[in-house]
This record gives C-alpha cells, structure tokens and sequence, in this order.
C-alpha cells in the first residue's frame, strides 16, 4: 500500500510528512558537513601552528644546549657532518672570527637542524647572556648573522658572501669572506653587498672552485677511453692497411718467377713502428691527463680524522648510559615531554615482561654527511 501511494502521489506537490523528512534529512547532512569541515580544518591548523611557532618556543632545549657549547667555547662545530665540516676545523674558523673586531660567536650546524635560524640565534643570545656577532653556518657556509649589542654590517657581510662564491666554496672559505667584509665597516660593506648582488643577478654567476663526483668519474671514462681506444685504434689500422696492400699489390711490385705471391722484407725498425707508435700514444695521454684535468681537489673540506668520525658515536653511547633514550640536544626537538614520558613507561614496561629486555632508542638525524654516510 504504501508503495502504491508512492507512486500515485510522485507528480503531486510534497505532503507535510514528506516535506519535514526531507527537511530533517537535510539538517542531517548539513551537521555532518559541518563537522567534517571542522575535523578538517583542526588537523590542518594544529601542524600549521607548529608550524608557524617559532623555533625558540618549539625547541628551547637546543638554544640551551648550544648557548652551554658556546659558554665553553665561543665557536661550536657539530660532531654531525665530519665529511662536510669536520670538528678538528674549529681552531680554523676561531682564527677568523679573532678578525671581526667584535666579539664573535660560530655555530656551525647541519642544514636540516637552522630551521628558522632567525629565532635561534635569538633564543641563544638570550640565554648566553653576553653581546656580540652570531654567526650561523651550515655545510653550504654562513646561514645567517645578526649582532647584539654591537656594531658589524652582519647582514651586508652575508649577502657578500652568499653572492660573491660559488656554493661550493665551503662554509670555512664562506666564513672568511663574512670577515674580511665585517671588518671594512658598514658603508663598504653595505656598498660591495649591492655590487655583488647587481652582478650575481646580472649573469655573472660564480664559478664552481672545485669538481663534484659526476664530473670526476666523467673524466676518468674518458681518460680510460682514450688510454685504451687511441693506441688499439692505431694498432687495428695499421693491421687493415697491411692486409689490403697483400690483397692488392701494387703494378710496379714484382711477381716471383714460381708465380707465387710477391714477398718483400721489412726493415725491422719499421715493423716497430706501428707498435711503438700505439705506445708512445698511450703514455702520452697519461702524462697529458692531469694537466688537462688538474682538479686536485675534491673539495674545500681536509679529510676527517678517526676522532671526527667517532665523535658523535661516543656522544650518544655516553648518553644511552644514562638513559635509554636519547634525543640529539643539536636539533630542533621532534618529542614533547609527554611523548617522552610515554616511551620511558613502555621501555620499562618491556623490560619488566616475559621475554622482554633492554631496550635503547636514539633520537638523531641520519645525513649523507654523517659517520654512516646514509
């Protein structure tokens, strides 16, 4: 019966129980809408604030650790990038820094971890306590730089830098030149700042100081091509003309009187020839290589030594013998003290279970730059 109404009442205007179903029905999509879009726009705020929050309040526990480092010794090199910038180079930027005029404090720290440097150098002036030119330096050179409490073109100086080398030029060469322009004052430093950013956006880009890994193994496949394909080249040459002059001699040769094929006798001289030829062609070339391609260098950064390459090793195992987490103090923090809390319960947890046992974690980044080359 009722779907006989239906159907019966389908070209009619809406009955009054009809109108208010769809009316409810209506509200009912319009509330889960609503609280779709609400659930949406919350996920999507909470990691804009964090986001948005300044690196100071995210992380206070890495402006006190580095403030500490610096406390001890006015310029911090991280144990995090031997390859890039190993530690055994901080006397190198401390003489640097001796040049500035000012007081001078370095922090050179992984690329990953400056995340709004701005606030950090803020937050570890703060907490230093003390006045000067921070400088901040990651593997590719000077970050950023503000002074506190004194006079020195930070800004001016960084722009030079940036500007003026190629990036490849290291963050030691890239600090230098931060100093030799902090100490010509602030009018010539603002003034070649301008200059270097005219010419940087003009075309005149710097070019690379040193060869990158591509490009040295593109040389050695063409040295190795060179070495090997020239001499064989003349070799398989000089076998070809061999066999067409037998095959076809020339008129003027004379034939034996047996009818046989025409034989002569080579000097011995010129059945070297070829050969010593091939050889003297290859030596050639590998004397020629390196003054064709005289990059000696990898890079600007000496090689690390063992205690570079272990330090941060022995930093963490140091702190895994006090706690069985450890989160890298060198870097913005990614776990809240409740997420912390959380885990110290569970480890705990675990090892009180059947079957269960210690249990270490570590908090740290993992960079190609790093001891474990990842």
């Amino acid at each position: 019966m009722r779907e006989a109404t239906t159907l019966t009442t389908a070209g009619r205007p809406p009955t009054r129980h009809t109108a208010s179903s769809a009316f409810r029905l209506l509200l009912t999509l319009c509330g889960l809408t609503a609280l779709l879009l609400t659930s949406t726009v919350a996920l999507t705020a909470a990691p804009a604030r964090a986001a948005d929050a300044p690196a100071a309040s995210r992380s206070p526990a890495q402006a006190a650790y580095l403030a500490d480092r610096l406390r001890e010794n006015p310029v911090h090199v991280t144990d995090q990038l031997p390859r890039e910038v190993p530690r055994s180079m901080a006397p190198d930027f401390a003489r640097l820094a001796e040049r500035t005029g000012v007081p001078t404090y370095v922090l050179v720290l992984p690329g990953q971890s400056t995340s709004g440097e701005d606030d950090l150098l803020g937050a570890v002036h703060d907490r230093l306590g003390r006045d000067g030119l921070f400088v901040l330096l990651d593997e590719s050179g000077v970050r950023q730089a503000a002074a506190y409490g004194v006079r020195a073109p930070a800004e001016a100086a960084r722009t030079t830098a940036a500007f003026e080398l190629p990036y490849d030029a290291g963050p030691l060469r890239s600090f230098g030149r931060f100093v030799d322009v902090v100490a010509q004052g602030t009018e010539k430093a603002e003034a070649r700042a301008d200059a270097a950013r005219e010419k940087f956006q003009a075309g005149a880009e710097p070019e690379e100081m040193y060869i990158g890994p591509s490009d040295r193994q593109n040389q050695s496949f063409v040295t190795g091509i060179a070495l090997t394909g020239v001499p064989l080249t003349i070799l398989l040459t000089s076998l070809c003309v061999r066999r067409a002059r037998r095959r076809f001699p020339r008129a003027a040769t004379p034939r034996p009187k047996d009818g046989g094929r025409p034989t002569a006798t080579r000097p011995k001289w010129r059945r070297l020839l070829v050969p010593g030829l091939a050889l003297a062609t290859a030596a050639a070339i590998a004397l020629t290589a390196p003054l064709v391609f005289d990059q000696t260098k990898r890079g600007p950064t000496p090689l690390p030594t063992s205690g570079d390459m272990t330090a941060r090793v022995e930093r963490v195992a140091a702190g895994l013998a006090r706690d069985p987490v450890y989160v890298d103090p060198e870097s913005p923090q990614v776990l809240d003290t409740t997420q912390l809390s959380r885990l110290h319960d569970r480890i705990e947890r675990f090892g009180r279970s059947e079957g269960g046992g210690p249990v270490y974690v570590t908090v740290v980044p993992h960079l190609p730059e790093d001891e474990s080359a990842r």
